[in-house]
């Protein structure tokens, strides 16, 4: 059971760990005590919430008596969240550790439960806060200073009342809120499921299954043709999820009058006006000469005759050396110089508080995530690491996130998992910037600089046309949902081809079988979360350009703004850097990183070959 699992973890970091070598990645195994030290105190836990969950329906209409009874009211609802919140992480957390223990499932499914149930009942809250109105609340700002305290929540409600619906129906909404998670469940589990994957000799020289979480390993061509060829048999129920996924996130979106789930989730989730998605993806349409550029000089960096979308998982040679976790430590360290020594000093160590657990331990869900310190928790990391340059720049990128985290003012930590997305991942491409900047000046070598630019531009394609892609695909995908024609899987597939050789550019060079490719993408089974990742790291393009124009201080970027101001939304935390999110500019910022980098690789290639 992985709750036991955890505790012997804990305890023999307790003894031997103390003195373990620290090169070894099996030394940084997360201590969750800060949750809950043992399961008594876990289960402890869920019978508070339960109780609580039974009585906060007798605040209903007590908040508008007056700022004490809004400020006792608001204490106990954020208390409650909080709790929920908290308890639905350590599920996240533990099942991510080992996805088939029974034990981290039921938990896992417990938290999250939860959440959903306790937003349903404190959903009263809007509508009292709402009949308030600006001018009264601002007064008892004044008056109590206890409802200062939320005043970011509240600002959150005000803003988003035009899209909030009468309580019942608020209640509603919430407990249909958790039916998109059901088909990344249901994604999960049929890739974990054993139906027949391939089969591969792995860096270890052992015979392994490739599967979902081998997709994106080095090389291995003609296995990852195989999977994907083998997905062919479960295109169709993988199309029925992602189709029913988006279609309840467009019935939520349009009781709330939006257009569409998408448009809902960029408002609501991190105050985006509405129109922007489009903003991002026709900055990438009208870039499409950079993307193609960015595959043939690939193709030129890895002596290949011609562009084949095949070798994209191929890295660029050059790189003999490994990155061992101590390795990529030290990196992190030196690369955030421009952050400053005291930032330094306090990265080297959170590296050992036990936030981390970075062993690729068998049943592990290997994707890297950051999770926030809500409830009073610490902030959390998970990943599995392996001594490789992608590896380490994702180890380098989440650390700077976790150090974010860590720097929240406590009275301003947030009682919910729904942290602003688009922030949060710009301060891990913040650190990955650094890191890949760090490393190309240190090349040692013309076909070290080509391979560490290679890897560097592998991140922007990766992370801003590859999702601007996806986000067309899921737009598609929905249009013909709204015209009532679900789609089938072969159907999303031949959907997908078509815009991957668009941005690739051409027919001829990606195969048929990357039809199915989209299957490889978790995320957008789950929500919409993904879109933001295009604007993150055109966002932090933007914070790198104007830190060297002297218009930003990159330390406060990165540990002086979530937290602060009256917004936990992107779009206004960005404000606080002097930087919109509705700009096209913000977004033509990451080709300008791009194009740079270009140049820069074909002046070093033309001076190697």
């Amino acid at each position: 059971m992985i709750f036991t699992a955890a505790i012997l973890a804990q305890a023999q970091l307790g003894t031997a760990g103390q003195v373990a070598d620290a090169d070894r990645v099996d030394h940084y195994v997360w201590d969750l005590s800060s949750l809950y030290p043992d399961r008594p105190a876990w289960e402890a836990e869920l019978a508070t919430i339960e109780s609580k969950l039974k009585v906060i329906g007798k605040l209903r209409g007590t908040l508008g008596r007056d700022p004490k009874s809004l400020a006792d009211g608001l204490d106990q609802v954020s208390d409650l969240r909080a709790r929920a919140a908290k308890m639905a992480v350590y599920g996240v957390l533990v099942t991510s550790v080992d996805t088939r223990s029974q034990t981290a499932q039921v938990q896992y499914d417990v938290g999250t439960a939860l959440e959903s149930r306790v937003e349903s009942a404190v959903a009263f809250i809007r509508d009292e806060i709402s009949t308030l109105g600006p001018k009264r609340l601002n007064e008892w700002f004044r008056q109590e200073p206890r409802v200062e305290r939320h005043r970011i929540r509240i600002n959150r409600i005000l803003r988003e009342a035009p899209h909030s619906l009468p309580e019942p129906q608020q209640a509603i909404l919430a407990s249909i809120a958790r039916w998109p998670q059901l088909s990344g469940d249901a994604y999960w589990a049929l890739h974990d499921s054993d139906v027949g994957w391939p089969t591969f000799q792995n860096s270890e020289g052992k015979q392994a299954t490739f599967n979902v979480y081998a997709y994106r390993s080095v090389g291995e061509k003609s296995a990852r043709a195989k999977f994907l060829e083998r997905l062919k048999g479960l295109e169709n129920a993988f199309g029925l999820l992602l189709a029913r996924r988006i279609d309840a996130d467009l019935t939520i979106a349009r009781h709330r009058k939006f257009q569409d789930g998408a448009e809902a989730y960029w408002f609501l989730r991190d105050g985006m006006p509405l129109g922007t998605q489009r903003i991002m993806i026709d900055v990438a349409r009208k870039n499409l000469a950079t993307a193609h550029r960015y595959f043939q000089l690939r193709a030129r960096a890895l002596n290949r005759e011609r562009v084949s979308y095949a070798d994209f998982y191929d890295p660029a040679p050059g790189i003999t050396r490994s990155f061992s976790i101590s390795d990529a430590m030290e990196t992190a360290v030196a690369a955030s110089a421009p952050l400053g020594p005291e930032y330094q000093q306090r990265l080297r160590q959170r590296f050992q508080a036990k936030w981390m657990h970075l062993p690729s331990w068998p049943n592990k869900r290997v994707s890297a995530e950051v999770y926030p310190p809500v409830g009073g928790a610490n902030p959390y990391f998970i990943m599995g690491y392996l001594p490789t340059l992608p590896k380490s720049r994702a180890f380098a990128g989440c650390v700077t996130l976790m150090m974010s985290d860590a720097e929240i003012p406590r009275d301003r930590v947030p009682d919910t998992r729904d942290d602003p997305a688009i922030y949060q991942n710009c301060v891990i491409y913040i650190g990955e910037f650094l890191f890949d900047d760090y490393l190309a000046a240190h090349a040692q070598n013309g076909q070290e600089r080509i391979a560490y630019l290679v890897n560097s531009l592998d991140l922007m394609w990766n992370q801003y046309f590859r999702w601007v892609l996806v986000s067309e695909l899921d737009a598609r995908v929905q249009q013909l949902i709204k015209d009532g024609r679900t789609p089938s899987g072969a159907e999303i597939s031949k959907i997908y081809l078509g815009l991957l050789r668009e941005y690739v550019g051409g027919e001829d060079k990606v195969d048929d079988v990357f039809g199915r490719e989209w299957i490889t993408y978790s995320i957008p089974f789950e929500s919409y979360e993904y879109q933001f990742w295009p604007p993150a790291i055109a966002a932090a393009s933007s914070v790198f350009e104007k830190t060297q124009a002297g218009k930003v201080d990159l330390n406060k970027a990165v540990t002086k703004v979530f937290g602060r101001g009256d917004s936990d939304r992107s779009y206004q935390l960005f404000q606080q850097l002097s930087i919109d999110l509705a700009n096209p500019d913000t977004y033509q910022a990451v080709i300008r990183r791009m194009n740079r980098q270009l140049d820069e690789l074909e002046s070093v290639l033309h001076r190697t070959e």
